[in-house]
């Protein structure tokens, strides 16, 4: 699983930020520097690449995960930065790559912390 996961993670790796927001670009869009390491975790039916972007009340962690052969992943995010989403979706760019503009599902963990998750991300890996 995870095919080509080293090149899908390296685009990801060396963008020096994500961005988060909701609706048209602004001067007030969250930029959030990666502050671990990619971990990889594999499941019985899906793999999961996890980094934590951003410190302390910014602290936002990215799962992207991948459950078949296609090119195709599920994005979770996970932190206070995304306590009050508004809009229909969301922007999510990594570093100088292309947006990803995708509808999004808001909801809560275990833990009360605010999760947004993508379904059917497709992400445009470098040659």
């Amino acid at each position: 699983m995870l095919k080509n996961a080293g090149r899908i993670l390296f685009g990801f790796a060396i963008g020096l930020a994500v961005i988060v927001t909701a609706g048209p670009a602004k001067a007030d869009d969250l930029v959030l520097a990666p502050s671990t390491e990619w971990r990889y975790r594999e499941f019985d039916d899906r793999c999961r690449a996890s980094r934590v972007f951003g410190a302390e009340e910014d602290r936002t962690t990215l799962w992207i995960e991948q459950g078949g052969e296609e090119s195709i992943y599920n994005l979770t995010l996970i932190g206070r930065p995304l306590r009050n989403p508004y809009g229909r979706g969301v922007r999510i760019q990594f570093g100088e790559d292309p947006e990803i503009i995708r509808s999004f599902i808001p909801a809560t963990s275990s833990r009360g912390r605010p999760v947004m998750r993508m379904y059917g991300v497709t992400v445009i890996q470098p040659e």
